[in-house]
């Protein structure tokens, strides 16, 4: 008998255990996830370019847009912002005897930012950001063509 409450002594004490474990790993998620931030975001690109030969380039007006998570400390100046974004960007350009061409460029872009902020309403983000090209093409009144092989896939900036 006196083994059998010994057992079943150590068998409580571990499920205390557990228990202590599981409530106190659920308040720091708890604790944390109060913490972060999430949204979306959209924004409009305008691009272009420009060479030494000729200046025959106008810019594309395009889309970025997709979910922010911002993370920082309660009554921390400093925090850290995770973008996951789909960005398009690229410019129009001359192509005889085709005419006005507009070339663009799709990324999933993931910029990865710290951020500090000296004031209430100001803050500065730093930090780097990781493209990954999903689609490449040209396309006028007379041609569409994909153009994925002609660029790099990775960009960082």
């Amino acid at each position: 008998m006196i083994v059998l409450l010994q057992e079943s002594n150590q068998k409580n004490n571990f499920m205390k255990n557990i228990a202590l474990i599981i409530f106190t790993i659920f308040c720091s998620v708890t604790q944390i996830a109060a913490q972060i931030k999430a949204g979306f975001k959209g924004g409009l690109n305008i691009a272009n370019v420009h060479n030494s030969i000729a200046n025959d380039f106008t810019s594309l007006v395009a889309y970025n847009f997709g979910f922010i998570a911002k993370y920082s400390a309660e009554d921390s100046k400093t925090g850290v912002t995770i973008e996951a974004l789909l960005s398009q960007k690229g410019f129009k350009g001359l192509l005889i005897p085709s005419g006005t061409t507009a070339y663009s460029l799709t990324y999933v872009s993931i910029p990865a930012l710290m951020e500090y902020r000296p004031a209430k309403a100001l803050y500065v983000q730093v930090g780097p950001e990781f493209n990954y090209l999903v689609n490449a093409g040209m396309k006028n009144s007379t041609l569409k063509k994909s153009m994925l092989d002609k660029y790099n896939k990775f960009d960082f900036a």
